[in-house]
């Protein structure tokens, strides 16, 4: 679904800065899964099939965007205690009581977290 979760963001790729950007569609949670089991190397090609074992369902396009999400989602850090899980809904959301810390404490690595 768009706008959450992994496809909050949205990518757009190009060939040659001379060509037209292409959005890639949105990616599935099965996608995900099946991206990490597999090795592939790119063709530039966003029409081409994609042929792995376990079999990756769709294109290339596809597979590309579930590995920038991957990507994207393990490298992203937030200070820790930025974001919480609204127990009704299931949902992670900014905290509201976060206070952003100083400088000297966002020096120290326990300070942060790549949890979304």
């Amino acid at each position: 679904m768009r706008g959450k979760g992994v496809n909050e963001t949205v990518f757009w790729v190009t060939d040659s800065l001379l060509n037209d950007w292409i959005q890639l569609p949105d990616c599935s949670p099965q996608n995900i899964k099946t991206a990490r089991q597999i090795k592939h190397i790119f063709t530039g090609n966003l029409n081409a099939d994609v042929d792995t074992n376990p079999a990756f369902v769709g294109k290339e396009r596809h597979l590309l965007r579930a590995t920038l999400a991957r990507i994207f989602h393990a490298t992203a850090i937030v200070p820790k205690g930025l974001f919480a899980l609204d127990e009704e809904t299931n949902e992670v959301k900014f905290a509201e009581e976060f206070a952003f810390p100083k400088t000297d404490e966002l020096r120290d690595i326990k300070s942060w977290s790549n949890v979304h």
